[in-house]
């Protein structure tokens, strides 16, 4: 068996940063044959090494006999690793929608108050 150089030891890893990556899609369809759904259910399943995420389209409800009917329409699993990116994004994307409607809000409640002083 060869002897082990120094080099051959694990070298700490010392985080650095660098200019984000490009993601680039591969198509599986053609150009504007996108997928689209409006999605208005979600429902989670989890085990130690994943999420899935079954997203729906509530087409009706029966109150009265408690039932509610949903088109299947997705079907998502990721790591947990991704799964917390994935929230993180997603809250940052719903507060900054927050800012901006809350700055509109008040934006138009501006508005009102001067043309009631007119």
């Amino acid at each position: 068996m060869p002897k082990k150089k120094d080099t051959d030891k694990p070298q700490e890893h010392t985080p650095t940063k660098t200019k984000q990556a490009t993601l680039e899609y591969v198509p599986e369809m053609k150009p504007g044959e996108l997928l689209t759904f409006y999605i208005n259910n979600a429902q989670f399943a989890q085990s130690q090494w994943d999420l899935r995420i079954d997203l729906n389209e509530i087409q009706d409800a029966d109150v009265g006999a408690n039932v509610i009917r949903a088109t299947h329409r997705v079907r998502l699993h990721m790591s947990w690793q991704f799964a917390q990116v994935f929230v993180e994004v997603m809250r940052r994307n719903i507060e900054s929608y927050g800012k901006k409607l809350e700055e509109q809000f008040e934006s138009l409640q501006k508005e009102e108050e001067k043309k009631a002083e007119q």
